[in-house]
């Protein structure tokens, strides 16, 4: 049998001739162009990923009494953050888990909701879950009640606060290379507030 001396099976004998050359050389400059590419620096390793916070809407819940059916408990692995939403700022929450006064609108136990946050956390552990406090409609700023926010957030199982500050008439107008609002030192007062 006779082969040409550019065939595949003569180029592990060290034939290939003009081809096995270029080959050769564009492999090498692909080395260089990557090295001059990343500064000779060695490899990064991969930046962590970008938080993701999603709001869980308490009114869209499904109704149940096991937590493990909450749709809650069964948020992807991709979401770093979760935020219940929403509590009222001037919520009424004594304890023992009960939401009627928060603004929370689960249409299950606080019972059920601590159940949920803690399967939501043991199937992802690296996840944040937030109290989201505000929201549209929810106004009471002047009643904010911290302490009370703290108690839920203790109950629940929850890491932090996410605070939603909005106003029924913000009246905010361009400012420089910002905006400037008449509610700006409130909205600094509530952050003040929620953080002791």
């Amino acid at each position: 049998m006779v082969r040409h001396q550019d065939h595949a099976s003569h180029h592990h004998q060290g034939h290939g001739g003009p081809r096995r050359l270029l080959s050769g050389l564009v492999l090498l400059l692909a080395a260089c162009a990557a090295f001059l590419l990343t500064g000779g620096a060695p490899a990064r390793a991969a930046e962590p990923p970008r938080p993701f916070l999603a709001y869980h809407a308490s009114w869209y819940e499904v109704q149940t009494s096991v937590a493990a059916d909450t749709s809650l408990a069964r948020l992807p692995g991709y979401i770093t953050h979760v935020a219940l939403s929403f509590v009222k700022p001037d919520l009424v929450y004594v304890g023992d888990l009960d939401l009627k006064g928060t603004g929370l609108l689960y249409p299950f136990s606080g019972a059920v909701l601590k159940q949920a946050v803690a399967l939501l956390k043991a199937r992802h552990p690296a996840i944040k879950v937030l109290i989201s406090v505000g929201g549209w409609g929810y106004f009471g700023w002047d009643k904010l009640d911290a302490p009370a926010l703290a108690r839920l957030v203790r109950d629940l199982g929850a890491d932090g606060v996410d605070v939603d500050y909005e106003t029924p008439d913000p009246a905010c107008v361009a400012s420089g290379d910002g905006m400037a609002c008449p509610g700006d030192a409130r909205s600094i007062s509530v952050i003040e507030q929620v953080r002791k």
